[in-house]
């Protein structure tokens, strides 16, 4: 899926790329951050958590990310705030609370400090230039259905890239669990997509590879493993087979023509992958059912 909008730091030149993420502090901070994408944190705060100092955090946090914690917080929530404008039915507003600003003029100048235009210039630039929605798009919307999903503890190994990336994230996932004693041959796969392709600059992209935890003990989720969950909320749900691409077409269906036919808006937690056949093998044939959350 090309870029729906461009970003003023959208180059890779000062991003450490690495093939996953294994640094425990900062995997514990991204935890904080993300379990709640509304609210404010300090950096002192963050620090505390993870036993460094702030200094010790910022500088560490920007060696592995490429960002300071404060660029990451406002980077992603943006990225975050522009989906939903984007896709599906959100007023700017709208966006702007569930994203963590106070008040509409404030996320107006954050928002086109980051993109370069208002969040009414760039709602009317993407549906200027958002594709014309295919047959296949148009079946994927008429397959698609709102489905509530209950609470599923996962085991997680963060990666960053292309959203394309995601079968080669898999195999090296494998490879490292089969080295920890990890029984794949009984494992159910998830796959969770924190960003917008359509947004975020594909150098930073976040895609967590998962198992669902059967209560495995806590000396096999240690870094870079970290336990997480799929949330107890509403999502809308297709069943998807083919290539990995399609993955990302069947989203494009879901959000810009389900959910413009169902005047639904998406909501601000992940969209999860639930995979029927191992994403790790080497058949190139994706089986999954797509959850993308509903606000």
């Amino acid at each position: 899926m090309s870029m729906l909008l461009s970003q003023n730091d959208a180059s890779p030149a000062s991003f450490m790329k690495l093939p996953q993420l294994e640094d425990a502090r900062i995997l514990a901070v991204l935890n904080q951050i993300e379990a709640s994408r509304s609210a404010s944190w300090r950096l002192d705060d963050l620090a505390s958590t993870v036993g460094l100092s702030p200094y010790q955090l910022h500088r560490r946090f920007k060696l592995v990310m490429g960002e300071t914690v404060g660029d990451y917080v406002r980077r992603t929530r943006l990225d975050m705030a522009a989906t939903l404008l984007c896709r599906g039915y959100t007023s700017i507003l709208e966006a702007a609370i569930e994203t963590g600003y106070g008040s509409q003029a404030a996320f107006t100048r954050a928002f086109s400090r980051q993109f370069g235009v208002s969040p009414a210039a760039a709602r009317k630039a993407v549906l200027k230039q958002m594709p014309i929605p295919s047959a296949d798009h148009r079946d994927f919307a008429r397959a698609t259905r709102p489905q509530w999903q209950r609470r599923v503890p996962l085991i997680a190994m963060r990666f960053h890239g292309a959203h394309a990336d995601a079968p080669r994230h898999w195999r090296r996932f494998a490879v490292y669990l089969q080295r920890l004693g990890y029984d794949l041959s009984r494992a159910n796969a998830v796959g969770i997509l924190y960003d917008d392709p359509g947004v975020t600059p594909e150098h930073r992209f976040r895609y967590d590879c998962c198992i669902v935890d059967e209560g495995y003990p806590a000396h096999l989720v240690g870094a870079p493993l970290r336990r997480q969950s799929i949330g107890l909320i509403e999502f809308a749900s297709l069943d998807v087979k083919g290539p990995y691409s399609m993955i990302a077409e069947a989203i494009f269906g879901i959000c810009n023509v389900w959910m413009n036919q169902q005047r639904r808006a998406i909501g601000t937690s992940p969209a999860y992958e639930l995979h029927k056949r191992a994403p790790w093998s080497d058949s190139g044939v994706f089986e999954a059912t797509i959850l993308v959350p509903l606000s």
